[in-house]
């Protein structure tokens, strides 16, 4: 702490009054605040980059010692340095890597079990460039270009370490092109410019006394004298140091501030193998597409051959497949990724992959199905993709689908669908019936109604309207359901309906549409539903005259 000196003046009146001019506790906090800017000024006037000059203030230590007992207040380390043709400095400091926490995979021994790697360790190098000097006329030099290629760490007893991308790994069935953790060991390297600092990784045998560092670049090779440094926090970068256990005595808000900075840095490190992964199992995707089409041949073979036409089946299949990507988006329907829609065939298209998707966009799995078509329900307003002779994959799981096929319903209105991708359904939904004109619908409506209330102790059906009857068929039908006490307990939509009278029971058979349970919408499995009706009076029923029981004329002229 500072204490500032009291004056004559001061003593005196203080003396004379009993009392002081400036109340203690003042002079406390203004010492505490000149102490506090004092020390600030001090950190400043540190350099903050790696300066190891012949001025600097670090004592040569000897030869380096590898054993990660490293103080929190120093570091051992390699340092050395070398003069540019441009004029500038090329700086090097080696230091071996230290436990970073949790991040086990950097472990020296875990590596070369990983990879059966040579005996060694895994060793941090960091080279830092120099500006040239400015000239006396004010023009800086002109500025050397520095692409660093390899780096090799020797010893006078023979000892070496290299990058560890030359370091010649891995047993002969690992892909290290494809290892993320490779990938992020080896990533460094590149144009060194001027003023920059850049970090790589070494492995190797650990290195005694004397040594030197090859750097060699696209222009050159420098060969940099090292010697055992301890060095001062204060002479490697920030970001250099925080994983070398290389920091003073921190005060409480450096220790949070280091153990932030390192879970950011385990935050980047996961999210990079992530997308590394992302990557190769896209790349596994474009494996199921269809081969590239082959690169075209020479001017003279087009001349001489001419060019084979595009299969239109394949075209039209595209086609189809592009504009079921759009329809999924503007439905608000996410949960399928179309990939591949193969080739238009019969009623449909196929083979056909799809990527499926969880509510945030993540691949969850496919879907892979020999065929692709879609039922459409007017009435319901539903549409139901039908998958035909096809598995799911998750988590490399393979799944067949049951009884060979897997329905997915959607609820919208088909007509767009219908409009854009006329192949993919039926004639009947492309093209419904249209009323014959033959019947009365109210009347036909109000025997249905009586027929179907003849007995209501156990519930009963009630027809509330159909749009129109072709034939046999009542088109665009709706039908309520009710419970005993006469409660609507359900309500089914259905494209078409008829009367189905066997010698056992009478029964309503709906096809192409779905039921509705308060909120809940559910399409007809297989596409069919039958209403039974174990109770109804078969004679009342076939005395009727209703389409597909009597005819209109039979009705009229009163053939029983």
């Amino acid at each position: 702490m500072l204490l500032l000196p009291q004056s004559n003046t001061f003593r005196r009146a203080r003396a004379r009054g009993g009392r002081s001019l400036i109340a203690p506790w003042l002079l406390a906090t203004l010492s505490i605040l000149l102490s506090f800017t004092a020390v600030r000024m001090f950190q400043r006037s540190k350099p903050g980059g790696l300066r190891m000059g012949s001025g600097s203030s670090v004592a040569s230590t000897g030869a380096p010692v590898w054993d990660g007992d490293v103080a929190q207040s120093e570091a051992t380390a390699l340092a050395g340095s070398v003069e540019l043709a441009d004029g500038g400095r090329l700086e090097a400091l080696v230091v071996p890597y230290h436990r970073l926490g949790e991040l086990e995979a950097f472990r020296s021994a875990r590596l070369r079990d990983r990879y059966d790697l040579a005996e060694g360790e895994l060793l941090r190098v960091l080279l830092v460039r120099d500006p040239p000097a400015v000239a006396a006329d004010g023009d800086a030099e002109a500025t050397l270009s520095l692409t660093v290629l390899e780096l090799e760490l020797r010893d006078a007893t023979g000892g070496a370490a290299v990058d560890l991308a030359r370091a010649d790994p891995p047993r002969a069935d690992a892909s290290i092109d494809d290892d993320p953790l490779w990938v992020l060991l080896t990533s460094s390297g590149g144009a060194l410019a001027a003023g920059a600092e850049r970090q790589f990784t070494l492995w190797g045998r650990a290195v005694q006394g004397e040594a030197r560092l090859i750097v060699r670049t696209a222009e050159g090779e420098y060969d940099l004298a090292l010697e055992g440094r301890t060095l001062s926090p204060h002479e490697v970068p920030r970001w250099f140091r925080r994983a070398t256990a290389m920091a003073e005595e921190p005060d409480e808000r450096d220790e949070r501030i280091a153990s932030l900075e390192a879970d950011v840095e385990e935050l980047r490190d996961a999210l990079r193998l992530q997308k590394l992964e992302h990557v190769r199992f896209v790349q596994g995707l474009e494996r199921l597409a269809p081969p590239e089409k082959q690169a075209a041949p020479a001017k003279a073979e087009v001349e001489a051959t001419p060019e084979p036409e595009p299969d239109p089946a394949v075209a039209r299949a595209s086609e189809l497949g592009d504009a079921l990507r759009a329809l999924f988006k503007v439905s608000g329907f996410y949960g399928l990724d179309l990939l591949n829609a193969g080739a238009l065939i019969e009623g449909g298209i196929g083979p056909v992959l799809f990527r499926t998707l969880d509510d945030r966009g993540r691949t969850t799995g496919s879907l892979a199905a020999e065929r692709l078509r879609i039922e459409a329900s007017r009435s319901a307003r539903t549409l139901t993709i039908v998958l035909e002779d096809g598995f799911e994959s998750h988590d490399g799981e393979r799944l067949p689908f049951d009884l060979g096929e897997r329905r997915i319903s959607i609820r919208i209105d088909p007509e767009d669908w219908i409009t854009r991708a006329p192949e993919l359904f039926s004639e009947t939904d492309r093209d419904p019936p249209e009323d014959d004109g033959i019947w009365d619908h109210g009347a036909v409506r109000a025997e249905l109604n009586r027929l179907l209330g003849a007995d209501t102790s156990a519930g009963w059906f009630r027809v509330h309207s159909f749009g129109a009857i072709s034939g046999t068929e009542f088109l665009d039908a709706h039908v309520e359901e009710f419970d005993a006490a006469g409660h609507i307990w359900r309500r089914l939509f259905a494209d078409r309906m008829r009367v189905d009278l066997s010698s056992s029971a009478v029964s309503l058979r709906l096809t192409g549409g779905a039921t509705l349970r308060g909120d809940v919408r559910e399409s007809f499995r297989d596409g069919r539903h039958d209403i039974l009706l174990p109770r109804a009076d078969r004679d009342a029923w076939r005395g009727a005259a209703l389409p597909g029981v009597r005819t209109s004329r039979d009705a009229d002229s009163g053939d029983g």
